[in-house]
């Protein structure tokens, strides 16, 4: 891995740069499952709106899904394929604005209220559009309280024990989501309790949709469990459609986010490193969950190592950090660091917090070339 520190050092930083090869590796992951259940398993836009990738990813995926009209007409304008859309609480002007974009459009509600007030529009409109609703499964198994669908008072989807409420008859998909960055056994709790709690439900829709969440592509995602599940759930239900529609299982790992160290200060004996790529402003994630990216060539564990980093951006925000790192040669002005796993979650939330440059975007080429796309500037 050291290698691509060299072949991204030339680089113009900051610069995210998605990584062809380990896409195309992830989404192998992803056709195994489908190859073995049937399951269309559709992509989740918010993980990563970069959509350059966006054809690299249809080759195997069955279609996007989107959070409003924006990301929905990115689907449709560079993913193809089918565009689903989920919003809590969608404004008149979001309806008018997705009907617009022409093709066929999947409508999930979160609420019932929603549903009757914006299905006849859109049955109206065309009958090529679906409609489905989120339901709350109630179980509770994600890492980050923060981003625990499920939890105590969640204002998302229906309670599953409230779900004698919904008009069956005008809905088309049930949608469950209850997962951030799960494995295999809590993929397969999901799809349980579903056939479990909601079978009644499930015999009157013609699609499910078990949600994102589901990390396919990780390393201790244990395939075999999420495919028993899907497939016992598909000979219990052999008329439904099974969806997934994951994010960061397709881009995990598969990119990287690329700096240079503009300074080097110590103060108090503590080196740090200064660099002109934030976490606040670039990967927002690392702030709010305090999460750690790796560094291609540094290590967390600094036992042992000459040389001691604290990697600082370049904000006024004082712990804008990226963590601690040891290495084994010394820092100076002009070095690359590169972080691994830099593109899930990262893109669409980065900021202009400061002012500071917006990274470039580019593509690691199967072949060996950087094909950097879009630069920002001060227009």
């Amino acid at each position: 891995m050291t290698d691509i520190v060299k072949t991204l050092s030339s680089v113009q930083t900051p610069a995210y740069i998605a990584d062809e090869a380990l896409l195309r590796q992830n989404l192998a992951a992803l056709k195994a499952v489908k190859d073995a259940t049937g399951v269309q398993i559709i992509y989740a836009i918010k993980a990563c709106p970069l959509y350059p990738l966006f054809p690299i990813i249809a080759e195997v995926l069955d279609g996007s899904t989107a959070s409003g009209p924006y990301e929905a007409k990115l689907g449709h304008d560079h993913f193809g394929k089918e565009v689903h859309v989920f919003c809590p609480a969608y404004a008149q002007s979001d309806i008018d604005q997705l009907l617009a974009i022409g093709g066929p459009i999947h409508f999930y509600f979160n609420s019932v209220h929603q549903l009757h007030k914006f299905e006849p529009q859109i049955r109206a409109a065309s009958k090529d559009h679906a409609i489905g609703i989120r339901i709350n499964p109630r179980i509770s198994v994600t890492k980050y309280e923060k981003y625990n669908p499920c939890r105590q008072g969640s204002h998302l989807g229906v309670p599953i024990d409230q779900l004698d409420t919904v008009p069956w008859d005008k809905v088309d998909i049930l949608h469950a989501h209850a997962l951030c960055e799960n494995m295999g056994a809590d993929s397969a709790l999901l799809i349980q309790t579903i056939a479990e709690k909601a079978a009644e439900y499930v015999r009157r829709v013609k699609y499910v949709n078990f949600g994102g969440g589901h990390f396919i592509s990780h390393p201790d995602y244990h395939p075999l469990a999420l495919i028993h599940a899907l497939n016992h759930f598909k000979a219990e239900f052999p008329s439904v459609q099974m969806l997934m529609e994951p994010g960061g299982a397709i881009v995990q790992g598969a990119g990287y986010i690329v700096a240079k160290v503009i300074e080097t200060v110590e103060v108090d004996g503590v080196k740090t490193a200064i660099l002109d790529a934030s976490p606040n402003c670039h990967v927002p994630d690392v702030i709010k969950t305090d999460l750690q990216l790796p560094v291609v060539g540094g290590d967390e564990d600094t036992k042992n190592k000459p040389f001691v980093y604290t990697l600082a951006a370049r904000t006024c925000m004082a712990r804008d950090l990226w963590g601690t790192y040891g290495f084994e040669h010394d820092l100076k002005e002009g070095d690359t660091i590169v972080f691994k796993d830099g593109l899930q979650y990262s893109l669409g939330e980065a900021n202009w917090f400061n002012g500071h440059q917006r990274p470039s975007l580019g593509i690691l080429r199967v072949d060996g070339n950087v094909e950097v796309f879009k630069s920002f500037g001060y227009k």
